[in-house]
């Protein structure tokens, strides 16, 4: 949906081995937005994400590889190279842009 935005809108399960790059990916208000996944409870592993552009609205948490973790892991995943970010964010931070659980 439009609130939850990247590759995969919303996840649960297992994510592995995924690479996003040279991405545009363009939010509204008030939701998710990231290269990888808007909305996450998945475990990912192996995952990267380089040379992303993400364009989000006042309320929107953006980070390159996850907007917003819910739950499950991240492990050996990285995001790099030229990251550009452009809005209003609510949260904004190069990896996930909100994250509710030490993982």
């Amino acid at each position: 949906d439009a609130l939850r935005l990247g590759l995969f809108g919303y996840a649960t399960g297992t994510i592995m081995n995924t690479a996003i790059t040279n991405a545009k990916v363009t939010g509204g208000d008030n939701g998710w937005v990231s290269g990888l996944l808007g909305l996450s409870t998945a475990t990912i592993s192996g995952c990267y994400v380089n040379n992303t552009a993400v364009s989000a609205s006042m309320g929107t948490q953006v980070g390159s590889l996850v907007g917003n973790q819910l739950g499950g892991t991240i492990t050996a995943c990285y995001a790099g190279g030229e990251e550009r970010y452009r809005g209003r964010c609510q949260e904004l931070h190069q990896f996930a842009g909100r994250r509710h659980r030490d993982n």
